[in-house]
Formats: structure tokens, sequence, C-alpha cells
């Protein structure tokens, strides 16, 4: 059956009118009669009587009437599902997040877009580095938040970087700690008798860089690795060690965790080295999904009050 046909049926069936009917199709009397005709050549049966004066529906074409339109609402749902999915405004994202990395403002952004794009669901997972790189390089993650150089993608071509803003490094530590209510800005090599912990190597760069950092500042430092971010607040909470973290929103609300800010806390040595930037990072190259320019464009357009 033409679609077109059955949008005429329908048509005269509401008004009962060759005139009317075709005045709200946009097409001429004729080219209507055509088109219900060729429908009843194609179903072998009379839908409409029609007289000098009057048209009618035939019981089949009442019976037609109903089951066409229950058929043509649920075709509009479709091709508005399928359109909307074509477009990218239906569907679903995979975006995973570095452990250290859950910044306060990321989940606001994140629930702003849900709530422009109701019909894309978002997945999200909190994985380590390494796993984190391969998932952006196979196509199994549309979006990491992360970084470059958090990542080891600085090199890679086909790899794009929206930069949402700087990134506020600091030491974690007690709030029992005696340098918790100093009043100015630390420097590492306050630190210098303490523990500090961090993640495992393939889960972040954090140890490399520490070493890195200490090594400037004039000291060796004493290190723990904790398996995940949620260990390593722990110990940082209880005052067993501290941690040099970007702030991020597990810091937030915390009154027995203190964020100290560091003087000079990217020495001139590691600008290359350290990523100061929060970046989210996508992968043009593979798994076409509508869903991704989408958001892509939002998070380039939202304000990032990072900076």
């Amino acid at each position: 059956m033409d679609i077109q046909g059955i949008i005429c049926f329908l048509e005269l069936a509401k008004t009962l009118s060759f005139t009317k009917a075709a005045e709200r199709l946009f097409m001429s009397q004729s080219a209507v009669s055509r088109k219900i005709q060729a429908l009843e050549a194609d179903l072998h049966m009379s839908l409409v009587e029609r007289t000098p004066k009057t048209v009618s529906l035939t019981t089949a074409g009442r019976v037609m009437a109903e089951g066409l339109s229950q058929m043509a609402d649920e075709y509009h749902a479709l091709y508005l599902r399928a359109q909307n999915m074509s477009c990218g405004f239906s569907g679903e994202l995979h975006i995973g997040v570095m452990p250290e990395f859950m910044l306060d403002v990321f989940p606001l952004m994140l629930n702003e877009f849900e709530r422009h794009h109701p019909d894309i669901y978002l997945s999200l997972s909190n994985e380590p580095m390494d796993k984190l790189r391969a998932k952006l390089m196979d196509g199994s993650l549309d979006f990491v938040v992360g970084g470059r150089l958090d990542l080891d993608l600085q090199y890679v071509p086909n790899i794009q970087t929206i930069r949402i803003g700087r990134r506020r490094l600091g030491i974690a530590l007690s709030s029992v700690h005696p340098l918790a209510g100093a009043g100015h800005p630390l420097s590492l090599s306050d630190f210098k008798d303490d523990i500090f912990v961090t993640l495992p190597d393939d889960v972040a760069p954090a140890r490399k860089n520490l070493y890195i950092r200490c090594a400037n500042a004039g000291f060796v430092p004493k290190v723990k690795t904790a398996a995940d971010l949620s260990t390593i607040l722990l110990w940082v909470e209880t005052g067993r060690c501290v941690c040099i973290l970007y702030q991020n929103s597990s810091l937030l609300g915390n009154p027995r965790i203190k964020f100290a800010e560091m003087e000079n806390p990217v020495p001139d040595c590691m600008e290359d080295l350290v990523p100061t930037h929060a970046e989210i990072l996508w992968n043009g190259s593979v798994t076409h999904n509508p869903c991704k320019p989408v958001f892509a464009q939002y998070i380039t357009q939202y304000h990032w009050p990072l900076e």
C-alpha cells in the first residue's frame, strides 16, 4: 500500500469532503481521488461511497479507517524515533572517568545535558587509566574525562580534545594535621616527613609525578599505594597519609579532610609532563555514534567555571 494513499484516505475519513481533504493536504481534488482509488484497487474493496453531493465511508471503509489511523500514529512515532536517533538526539553514550578526576562541575554538566536531551542515555564508568585508554581507542567508550597527558595520548592524531578549564592542584590532609590550619600556601617540602599515598601506576600517573615533584623540592618521599580513591581518602581522613590531588567533589563537604593549595604546584621542569587542564577526549576515527557530535557541541559551549 502507498503511504500517501493511506494519508489521503484518512484525511477524507475525517472530513468526508474531497475539497477539504485536498486543501488540508495541499493537493488537488483529482490527485486525492486517484490516490484513494489506487488504495481501493490494492485492497480489492470499496472504501468510499461517492454521490454528486455526499461522501461517506463503506462498512469496510470505517473498519479500515479505524485500523489505519492507529497504524499511522505508530508509524509517525516510529519515524520520529528513527529521525531523533539519526540526528543524535536519541541513543546512548558511554563515558569513562579517571578515578581521580570526578570534578565537582562535571556531574552538574551531566545533569544539565540530560535535562536538555532526555532521550540520550549516559552510561558512566570509573576505570583505571590503561583500560580507559584502550576502550577509547577501540571505540568501547565514546568520551573520557581526563586528558591527553593523563592517558599518554598526546601523539595520537585522531583523539580530539575539549578543554574545560584549569584543575586546582593541592595536598589533601587530615583536618587534625599540624599544617591543616595554615593560613598561607604550603610548599611540598613542608610534608617531607609525611607518608604520601597514591594510586597504582596502571591506574594513574600520580606516583611517577610525585617523585619528580619531591625531587624538585629536595627530598625523596615515603610512598604508599592504595587501590582506589576511596581508600586514599580514608587514609587521609584518618591521618595516616597525605596526598597530592586535584580538587574534586570527593573532597568537598568532608570536614575531616583539608585541601591545602601549594606554592608552585607544577614546577617549570614538569610543565610538559603534568596536565594542568581538565579535558574531555573523544576518538573521531571509530564508532560512528550520532550522539557524539551532539554531546561534543554541548560540552564545548557549556560554561565551565574552572579557570
